[in-house]
């Protein structure tokens, strides 16, 4: 199994954001990242972790559902696209520091739910903080902060 993604807002290890908040993200190409567009996220990396691919869906225990984001083992795989959508300003770039939604850009899946994201709990000890993912929810609105400990 991919080791779970455990980082509430792991797209400023590759989406590049300017200074004040309502600016457009951008994305590592230093375009705006737009609507209805795809994007290849990689999660921010610790010197304790293992580099790691893009984001992709795992489960978690012995449930083939809910999915829960992770990343791919191995650095080469691009994992899954995630689209960013129902931002309050409706600009058709996002922008930052601004909720929004972010769903996972797959077709299909054998839970036959939406791959929306939230935030959730994993039923271990001690208690830690997953990304779960289904229709979209209340406690399922992102931001995308620029911060200043990334290194590029």
């Amino acid at each position: 199994m991919n080791p779970m993604f455990y980082f509430l807002l792991p797209l400023t290890a590759v989406l590049a954001a300017t200074a004040n908040a309502g600016k457009p993200i951008l994305d590592s190409n230093g375009y705006r990242v737009i609507t209805n567009a795809s994007y290849y996220a990689r999660p921010l990396v610790s010197m304790f972790e293992l580099a790691g691919g893009g984001l992709t869906l795992n489960t978690f225990g012995v449930n083939n559902c809910p999915f829960y984001v992770g990343k791919e083992q191995s650095e080469f795989e691009d994992g899954i696209p995630v689209k960013f959508s129902d931002w309050e300003s409706g600009d058709g770039f996002v922008p930052e520091s601004e909720n929004l939604n972010i769903e996972m850009d797959v077709k299909d899946t054998v839970c036959f739910e939406p791959t929306y994201w939230r935030i959730s709990t994993a039923p271990v000890v001690p208690v830690r903080l997953l990304i779960k993912t289904g229709p979209k929810s209340s406690n399922g609105l992102f931001q995308i902060r620029k911060s200043e400990h990334i290194r590029t």
